[in-house]
């Protein structure tokens, strides 16, 4: 699909993005706006050890004002997803004008929860019962750009990879055992699967359930292999647990022409809208347990497994008296609505945009100085463009020894390294 579609064709393709959209921009209207004071407070107030940034997109380019990276790639693949979004706006493409990106100024989180308490700030995720008077803003997750230390490659080429075992592993030919593979560490959800699943309890279990723990770290007899993300896609059912907040592989999960079964989700994310885990609609794309935790999940593996045997459901008909859909019909939703539509780089451009706009179109501008750029009051680069650019400096050199300064233009920031920006330590209040 087309990254570049502009605004009307994205709300034609994607509507069920809009509403969480509009919810953001009623709340922040009913507060009186986002002000240069809420930026402010989500930056100083990003927590230490997680990634960060405060970025500037003005004219059709990105500008780091701070970025901090963390311990993984995460900021930088949010800054990658980010900066596409900017550079394939059609609008921009067109020199501007109605429909294009006005100026924002932003920071934007990448921890797995809490990284951001000012609700101005841009996180992964959120809890679904928050007050939606916050008007948190939603980022779509690092591992749309890539998940290297997962193992997992692009997110398009992973689409790619799934494609392929697709095509080599038809509905019939895949493993009807209810799979899942992860790290448990103390979280609730997963110690509770694996205590459903667990074949020292019950060895009859290996009739409905493949279920291993896994680490990229630890060592023990305790971890089975790693599986590939995409060899995910050999199964009919795979199993989804959040952990420490959201879980990042629910999006290759859900790419898969199989069924997903998750626990009552406590956590969203901003495709989370396109789910429907309604029994009773034809539409269903996802099964979510009653709950508590997987409470339930042996019955639902082994009712999706019989409904599939002897063909009953709703797979090529009407509902039943039930109101089951079978896994086929569940499955054959999740790939035209999810793998075809939601997920695609397309969808997380257009959702990207969308958000983009409706954040500038509440910031309350006259809060901002004015810009050294054009005269006017509103979220522009430090000292203009130029930031950032030193003689002898580049790449692998000791930019804060140089004197290196002021908001640094996304590409610049790439070839010079990605480093953490500013160079020193982390930007103070003031």
């Amino acid at each position: 699909m087309d990254r570049t579609m502009d605004e009307q064709r994205c709300k034609v393709e994607f509507p069920a993005f809009y509403d969480q959209i509009e919810n953001n921009v009623r709340a922040w209207q009913a507060k009186g706006g986002i002000t240069l004071k809420d930026v402010d407070d989500a930056q100083f107030g990003a927590a230490d050890g997680w990634g960060f940034a405060r970025i500037i997109i003005k004219d059709g380019q990105l500008y780091i004002r701070e970025v901090r990276e963390g311990n993984e790639s995460r900021m930088s693949a949010l800054l990658h997803l980010l900066y596409q979004a900017v550079t394939t706006d059609p609008s921009s493409a067109r020199g501007g004008g109605e429909g294009s990106l006005p100026a924002i100024d932003m920071v934007i989180s990448t921890a797995d929860k809490d990284g951001i308490a000012a609700p101005a700030g841009w996180v992964m995720d959120k809890r679904v019962d928050e007050d939606p008077r916050n008007g948190r803003w939603l980022v779509p997750d690092f591992g749309f750009a890539g998940w290297p230390e997962a193992g997992i490659a692009s997110y398009e080429e992973f689409l790619l990879l799934a494609d392929k075992e697709e095509r080599d592993h038809s509905w019939e030919k895949k493993d009807s055992r209810a799979f899942w593979r992860g790290f448990a560490n103390f979280y609730a959800t997963r110690k509770d699967l694996l205590q459903r699943t667990s074949l020292t309890i019950n060895p009859s279990r290996s009739t409905w359930s493949d279920v291993r723990e896994t680490s990229f770290h630890d060592v023990g007899e305790q971890f089975s292999e790693i599986v590939p993300m995409h060899e995910h896609c050999r199964r009919k059912y795979l199993i989804h647990s959040e952990g420490n907040s959201y879980s990042g592989r629910s999006k290759y999960l859900l790419a898969c022409h199989s069924v997903t079964i998750a626990h009552p989700l406590e956590w969203t994310q901003h495709f989370h809208p396109a789910l429907n885990s309604d029994p009773t609609s034809p539409e269903q794309n996802i099964v979510q347990l009653p709950g508590p935790l997987f409470n339930g999940l042996e019955e639902e593996v082994l009712r999706l497994r019989e409904m599939d045997k002897s063909g009953l459901g709703t797979s090529q008909g009407k509902v039943t008296p039930l109101s089951q859909n079978s896994a086929r019909r569940i499955a054959d939703n999740a790939r035209q609505v999810l793998r075809q539509r939601y997920l695609t780089p397309a969808a997380t451009m257009c959702y990207t945009r969308a958000a983009l706009k409706a954040y500038a179109s509440v910031q309350e501008v006259k809060t901002w100085p004015e810009s050294k750029i054009d005269g006017l009051r509103g979220p522009s680069p430090k000292d203009g463009p130029g930031g950032g650019v030193v003689p002898s400096g580049g790449k692998g050199k000791d930019m804060l020894k140089l004197g290196a300064k002021g908001d640094i233009e996304y590409g610049i920031w790439r070839l010079t390294g990605s480093i953490d920006w500013p160079p020193g330590p982390r930007m103070r209040r003031g």
